[in-house]
């Protein structure tokens, strides 16, 4: 659980120095960190899946996702239709 927190807290910071255009050498690492960071939480809703706040924690991340996709998913449906053909009735 410290690593997790470890993990979370180094990813954070990734994070806010990328928004201020530096990052950390080469960008494997910040890949290599994301997934690390993707791991950690995957592992930890498994185990603590029982807890009452680990639920919360899934479900916000899944509404953080949900929410991202709400200003996009109007491009997203017509790029996915346009390498698609979903919805083409010819």
């Amino acid at each position: 659980m410290i690593l997790y927190a470890v993990v979370s807290v180094v990813f954070v910071f990734d994070f806010i120095i990328y928004l201020n255009g530096y990052s950390f050498s080469g960008s494997y690492s910040d890949k290599v960190l994301g997934w690390l960071w993707l791991v950690f939480t995957t592992f930890i809703i498994i185990k603590f899946w029982k807890e009452k706040t680990t639920k919360k924690y899934f479900l916000s991340l899944l509404g953080g996702i949900f929410l991202s996709l709400l200003p996009m998913g109007i491009p997203f449906l017509g790029i996915l239709y346009y390498f698609s053909t979903i919805g083409d009735f010819q």
